[in-house]
């Protein structure tokens, strides 16, 4: 199903997009990026699907689907709307506005061995929603006219606490529901002449594993005629991580590696991104081009 929806919206976008932009217009969309990111790893495997929509000068929208399988009995898809609204052309700073859900299943029927007395050998279901609110700003050029020194930021906050309880569909009264917790993240990101620079703090009220962490890296001008670039950096609960993009006329084809501090948590990353502006005459601003490809396509990352 999931690679069906992939499939579709990636033919919706390369139609929608083909039609050109329009200023003016009230709806003429522009396709900025698409993408589709495999994450394997020993437990489970992601795959991320998305696309990045200017609807007009003012408004972008960016869908993004997702997948991951942690164990056989234990799947999970996706997906989330992403709004970016600009109320003034000449003013740096976006509105942030997305709202989305995640669908749990879980599938006891041919699991081995003793089970909880709350459950059977069944399917237990439930959807777990996202929304929130933020703002950013991008390609603020900064120390000197013409330097090419730009800084980008944003600081977001979503899944505000409620007493709504999230359970899984056909469990007993016994069980203890859950409820959201308030998510923050806070990302930096200096974009120069000798490579990109980042910082992004991801914090929950609820500290569930992997929801709070702290990710640093450094990112390498493109080189050898705009072919090539690496990435490299730390997250908590790695030793770090490190990419490498080869850029292909309009495609960018991307793998990566995070190295765990536990065996178990080894990541392989491989995707693929096409970019409208690769191969295009160069934007009025640099630093919106020399941004690592694949890191604009994600909500928190």
């Amino acid at each position: 199903m999931i690679k069906r929806a992939i499939l579709i919206t990636a033919l919706a976008v390369w139609i929608v997009g083909s039609y050109g932009y329009c200023s003016n217009c009230l709806f003429s969309p522009r396709l900025n990026l698409a993408y589709v990111e495999f994450r394997d790893a020993l437990l489970g495997g992601d795959l991320f699907a998305g696309v990045s929509l200017d609807i007009n000068k003012n408004l972008a929208f960016e869908p993004t689907v997702y997948t991951y399988q942690i164990t056989d009995e234990w799947s999970t898809y996706g997906g989330v709307g992403l709004f970016r609204v600009r109320f003034a052309e000449k003013f740096p700073a976006k509105v942030l506005l997305w709202g989305g859900g995640t669908y749990d299943r879980v599938d006891l029927r041919n699991i081995s061995g003793q089970t909880s007395s709350n459950l059977t050998r069944g399917t237990y279901t439930r959807f777990v929603p996202t929304y929130g609110v933020g703002v950013q700003v991008d390609s603020v050029a900064f120390i000197c006219k013409g330097c090419d020194y730009f800084f980008h930021g944003k600081l977001m906050a979503g899944d505000f606490a409620t007493p709504t309880e999230i359970r899984f569909s056909g469990l007993s009264g016994s069980s203890a529901p859950e409820t959201l917790s308030t998510l923050v993240v806070g990302e930096v990101l200096i974009d120069s002449p000798f490579g990109q620079v980042g910082v992004m703090r991801h914090l929950r009220t609820r500290g569930w594993y992997g929801d709070n962490f702290w990710r640093a890296f450094y990112a390498t001008p493109y080189c050898c005629g705009g072919l090539f670039r690496c990435r490299a950096g730390w997250e908590s609960g790695y030793l770090g991580f490190a990419d490498f993009e080869v850029k292909i006329k309009q495609f960018s084809i991307i793998a990566g590696v995070k190295i765990p501090e536990e065996p178990s948590l080894w990541m392989w990353s491989t995707g693929i991104v096409y970019h409208p502006a690769f191969g295009k005459s160069q934007p009025a601003n640099p630093g919106d081009k020399r941004i690592l490809a694949p890191r604009s396509r994600s909500l928190y990352e």
